[in-house]
């Protein structure tokens, strides 16, 4: 049985997940320092797949916006709420909005526009 692009994928989201929710679990039980550090690591794959999936899916105007709804959501949830899991969360709800942001489209490589490389470029 030969393994195909796609279903590399899937295993590879698969053990993001599984990850993602072990570290999810750890923090929950015992929020400190430690879990803080190592579950924002476990869960960053699986948050980035997820975000691609929906780049690919979802048109350009409804990204901007949930991710400008999303920006408010965290800070606005920890002033209302409180506690370690909005602290934790929140500060990953950012982060499509910055994605957004710095990412550069097919469209503008393709079409030969180009930042001149400043003093440090070939002459």
């Amino acid at each position: 049985m030969r393994l195909t692009w796609r279903g590399f994928c899937a295993i590879l989201f698969a053990v993001s997940v599984l990850l993602a929710g072990g570290g999810v679990f750890w923090y929950t039980r015992k929020p400190n320092v430690a879990s803080y550090q190592v579950s924002s690591l476990l869960v960053l794959p699986a948050f980035l797949m997820v975000l691609v999936w929906l780049h690919s899916r979802l048109p350009l105007r409804v990204q901007w916006v949930a991710a400008w709804a999303l920006v408010l959501v965290g800070p606005i949830g920890y002033l209302v709420f409180g506690g370690s899991q909005w602290w934790n969360w929140g500060q990953l709800t950012p982060l499509p909005l910055i994605l957004l942001a710095v990412a550069r489209s097919p469209d503008e490589e393709a079409s030969g526009i180009t930042l001149p490389d400043a003093p440090w470029g070939p002459p």
